[in-house]
């Protein structure tokens, strides 16, 4: 039935216009506003006070959901006025309780409190949304259990008359009430009631809502998959409608991001939600968004920022009458001054009277945060006391609750026993706080969550590094320079629930790619593409993202030193650590364990970029003859200052065996055969001994299997290295020109015990995991190579850069090596800069002669340097810039 919109319809068709327009708030405001406003002048016309209070109550809403809160206040004050004019005591009372609302929205807790309590004053039957409303006035206050007991009584009364509409909202909004105190499953139960009810009666934008919210139920339990595609799935709907339901979901999204330890996202969420909810008017939404960017500024190492957002947020919830909310800002203010200044007696008061606020008000996981500040504020400045006092209080927490809690518990008490002069002890507490941790990362199918989870236990790592180099023991410093690394890569990445979408993203990519190639640059097809490529990559990421792991496993951890020395035979393992500002090792050799201390770190981080820098230059053969000689000099000065830095003060331990490293932070990307030290000598560079351990055995048991050889498009040089390998080994797959595509070569990686592609190679700092080998018809990513059931024991890679990667905060590494590494790839021979075609060639074919005759790769690789190279500075660059990842040789036969 078509409803009347003309200046003559009755007062039955105007209340009924009405009505239809307050139903339409949730889904269609603007059509909404369409009905309300002929209605709203049909009701003046015929001197219907509560049709006309009606129509101006559901103008009001509209104002709140489209978020004009100041419109919104003008509406609602009319809609009760026009209401008491006409003797209408409940269309009074609705719209008081819509204007508390929209006060709420603005700031003005006193005012709101007052008209939510003049509007619950009625206590009939119809009176069920007053009472929800009221309820999430005293929720967004803080004062949590008059909001539940406010929820039960209202859940009642809609019960009771069938307002199914109310009834999803309410739930939705107790749902999120509940997390408050933790009770998650109650918190799951009413929002999936509610979104039952929401998609029942084709509320889509309210069911995005609820999906947005048990997702971050997920979160809380620490089910970051699920939560993140609960995220992914509300998306659309809420990004479309705006305003405020986009802020808050971006406001949910950047703790999410952060409890997965992906901060750099995290703050461009948190940033998100400030611009949108500035926008609004809301500013109840717009200081917690505040708060939101101060903790991901914080976890980015910007505490300035994180000092400027959290002291302004403050200020507003002050303003707003929400003290547990400036508790919070309180917290992180606090956490950002220490981290800019330095530990102070006034920051020590400061954390220990945040703690106590925050216990008060029921925010026991952000106050349990705050004594372990203050504990440490209080170790840093010798008052072992006050220490002590605050750190028993939150070693409590450490058996149960979220994750990050029972882990910073664990640190908590590890701390206390260090007070108490007990080092061995805290030692126990530390390895149970990474069991944690290990526990939850095997809850992770991604690669990203993986090595994003580390970010939680880095503390702990840390403050073991700390007490073993404290205690001299070289296999204490092994055993914690392990524990604090690489765990992402021992469990090989789960594909997600959705890989044929997957999959058909990454195809999609390719094709995006290859037109753009074609497109004129800066046209409207090239920008067009731009952006779909954007899209895709960031559903590619969405899509990864979503694997469950395993739940199950070992989760790596450190070898027992004595089978690591059994396998290690004749070669010296040294493993580098961070000892303050300077480098220290382990060197297990010959049967026995060392620790040196090394060089500055910043004089290795310069000379580091000098070299690096140096070889760029030298590969691309660019410049005057004058400013080649330049370059070459400054490498091998840089080579020469890094190798008394880092590997003559080992030489007593080492001699000439054969080297495993295994690096730290920018050691990563160190081109070793630069170093005299390494001349002529074969050595593996592995991301944990653990790892090398586990590669080297399975390099014992894997036999013979067939050669893979593959070329890109674009490189001369590549396709004839690849024809010359061909010509060797008739029985190998061979995958060049056209035939090289995606799909083709990541089958016959699956079937290959030994692989070679030839290829333009792109390192993508920005997102490593899209790092690429280009073939036919576009990148072999990262992403592509995970889907993979298996990969080559042996994998060479004849390509720029196809050996670097992103260094995440506890040495996880994202890039082509570490993905072929926890695929199972025992040996990678890749580049860890830009390389010269012509002398590339002439390596790798003297490499394969050297395999072929049997060699292991790390003494193949180290001979082919010798046969196939000669002193010009394209040869120089070459040398030094291919490396050995993983197991270059079987473990020790003693070691089976």
């Amino acid at each position: 039935m078509d409803v009347d919109l003309s200046d003559s319809a009755t007062p039955s068709e105007a209340a009924a216009l009405a009505q239809d327009a307050h139903r339409l708030v949730g889904a269609d405001p603007q059509h909404a506003r369409t009905l309300a406003r002929h209605a709203l002048d049909q009701a003046l016309a015929a001197g219907d006070a509560e049709t006309a209070s009606i129509a101006q109550r559901t103008l009001g809403m509209i104002s709140i959901e489209l978020d004009d809160a100041p419109t919104a206040v003008g509406h609602l004050r009319a809609a009760i006025e026009t209401a008491q004019r006409g003797a209408s005591a409940l269309c009074a009372a609705e719209a008081r309780m819509s204007l508390a609302f929209a006060l709420v929205g603005q700031g003005e807790a006193t005012q709101a409190l007052r008209q939510a309590r003049l509007a619950t004053r009625r206590d009939e039957d119809g009176s069920g949304p007053l009472h929800m409303q009221h309820a999430l006035i005293l929720e967004r206050l803080g004062r949590y259990e008059d909001a539940l007991e406010s929820y039960g009584r209202a859940l009642r009364i809609v019960r009771r008359t069938g307002d199914l509409l109310t009834e999803a909202k309410l739930l939705c909004n107790r749902g999120v009430l509940h997390t408050h105190s933790g009770a998650l499953r109650a918190a799951e139960a009413d929002l999936r009631e509610s979104e039952q009810l929401a998609n029942r009666l084709g509320l889509h934008l309210i069911a995005a809502t609820v999906r947005q919210n048990i997702g971050w139920v997920a979160a809380l339990r620490g089910d970051l998959p699920q939560a993140l595609a609960d995220l992914d799935t509300a998306e659309p709907l809420i990004a479309d409608a705006g305003g405020t339901r986009h802020g808050l979901f971006e406001f949910d999204r950047c703790y999410i991001l952060l409890s997965a330890g992906l901060t750099r996202e995290a703050m461009a969420s948190a940033e998100r939600a400030v611009d949108l909810l500035r926008q609004t008017a809301m500013g109840s939404e717009l200081a917690e968004a505040r708060l939101a960017l101060a903790d991901a500024a914080l976890a980015t190492g910007d505490a300035q920022t994180a000092r400027a957002c959290a002291e302004q947020a403050g200020r507003d919830f002050r303003r707003q009458r929400r003290p547990d909310w400036a508790g919070l800002a309180d917290h992180v203010a606090v956490r950002a001054a220490v981290q800019d200044s330095g530990p102070s007696p006034e920051l020590l008061r400061r954390a220990r009277n945040v703690a106590a606020t925050l216990d008060a008000r029921g925010k026991h996981t952000a106050a349990l945060n705050a004594r372990v500040l203050a504990a440490r504020v209080a170790l840093a400045l010798g008052r072992r006391a006050q220490a002590a006092c605050e750190l028993e209080a939150v070693a409590r927490a450490r058996r149960g609750g979220p994750v990050t809690v029972r882990v910073a518990a664990w640190h908590a008490e590890a701390l206390r026993r260090v007070a108490d002069g007990r080092p061995t002890s805290a030692l126990r507490a530390l390895r149970a706080g990474l069991t944690v941790l290990g526990q939850h990362r095997l809850s992770l199918g991604a690669t990203e969550l993986r090595a994003g989870a580390a970010v939680h236990g880095n503390a702990l790592a840390a403050l073991g590094l700390r007490l073993a180099l404290e205690s001299g023991r070289p296999g204490a410093v092994l055993e914690w320079a392990e524990r604090g690394r690489a765990g992402a890569l021992w469990e090989r990445p789960v594909r997600p629930p959705n890989d044929d979408a997957l999959a058909a993203d990454l195809a999609g990519l390719r094709t995006v790619l290859a037109a753009g190639r074609e497109a004129i640059p800066d046209s409207p097809d090239a920008r067009r593409l731009l952006r779909r490529e954007a899209e895709l990559e960031e559903s590619i990421r969405s899509r990864a993202r979503h694997a469950s792991g395993p739940r199950a496993g070992d989760g790596g951890g450190p070898p027992r030193l004595a089978v690591l020395r059994a396998a290690l035979g004749p070669r010296a393992l040294v493993e580098f650590v961070q000892a303050g500002a300077v480098l220290a090792a382990a060197v297990v050799s010959g049967g026995r364990t060392g620790l040196v201390r090394l060089g500055p770190l910043d004089e290795v981080q310069h000379e580091l970029a000098s070299l690096r820098a140096a070889l760029r230059r030298l590969a691309r053969r660019a410049g005057s003859e004058a400013s080649r000689e330049v370059a070459r000099a400054n490498a091998e000065h840089a080579a020469l200052r890094l190798d008394a830095l880092l590997l003559e003060p080992l030489r007593a331990r080492t001699g000439d065996r054969e080297l495993v490293l295994v690096p730290t932070g920018q050691l990563h990307a160190l081109p070793w055969a630069a170093l005299a030290s390494c001349a002529g000598r074969a050595l593996s560079v592995a991301p944990s001994a653990a790892l090398w351990l586990r590669a080297a055995q399975r390099r014992e048991r894997d036999g013979a299997g067939t050669l893979m050889l593959a070329s890109g498009p674009g490189l001369p040089g590549a396709a004839a290295e690849v024809r010359t390998l061909a010509a060797r080994h008739p029985l190998a797959t061979v995958l060049a020109g056209g035939d090289a595509r995606v799909a083709a070569v990541a089958a016959a990686l699956e079937r290959a015990q030994r692989a070679h592609i030839a290829s333009h190679g792109i390192f993508r700092s920005d997102n490593p995991l899209f790092s690429s080998l280009q073939l036919a018809d576009g990148p072999l990513t990262v992403y592509d190579l995970e889907r993979l059931s298996t990969t080559p024991r042996d994998m060479i890679l004849s390509a720029c850069d196809g050996g670097v990667s992103a260094v995440r905060p506890g040495d996880e590494l994202m890039g082509f090596s570490g993905a072929l590494l926890a695929l199972g790839t025992s040996a990678l021979i890749a580049s860890v800069v830009p390389v010269p075609d012509e002398p590339t060639q002439r390596l790798m074919l003297a490499l394969h002669e050297r395999l072929d005759a049997g060699d292991e790769p790390a003494p193949a690789l180290a001979q082919a340097r010798t046969d196939a190279l000669g002193t010009s500075d394209a040869d120089y660059a070459t040398a030094a810039g291919f490396v050995c990842f993983g197991a270059g040789s079987r473990a020790a036969p003693s070691s089976s």
